[in-house]
């Protein structure tokens, strides 16, 4: 088992945990990532799965799932002056308003047509 496995079998375990993960979903990939809400920067990891993507600030203190099906619309966006940002506007499932989420990763444009494949699947 490379590394790589190890750090997603490990994902896995603390997302089935916290409740985070259905029957049959799978991780496809971690990154490190930051999510901004209004003036503050939560650092985390987000985690890409086969059907959401879940933001997963440190020690798991803030959530934040997506489900693809929910997304509307995803922008790249500046954070600051830097090209990082992903604006992602989303259905909350409970509220039944649409809500925005600004993510700064890398490899954003890689994300982004991810994102948008997968909602084109639903």
């Amino acid at each position: 088992m490379n590394a790589n496995e190890k750090k997603l079998e490990k994902w896995e375990k603390k997302l089935v945990k916290a409740g985070l993960l259905t029957m049959g979903e799978h991780i496809i990939d971690v990154i490190a990532g930051d999510y901004h809400k209004r003036s503050r920067q939560i650092r985390g990891h987000i985690v890409f799965t086969n059907n959401k993507l879940i933001f997963c600030g440190r020690f798991m203190g803030y959530i934040v799932p997506i489900e693809y099906y929910n997304v509307q619309s995803i922008h790249t966006c500046l954070i600051g002056p830097f090209p990082l940002g992903l604006r992602v506007t989303a259905l909350d499932s409970n509220t039944n308003a649409y809500n925005h989420h600004i993510l700064a990763l890398f490899h954003r444009n890689h994300w982004k047509e991810f994102i948008e494949s997968k909602r084109a699947s639903y």
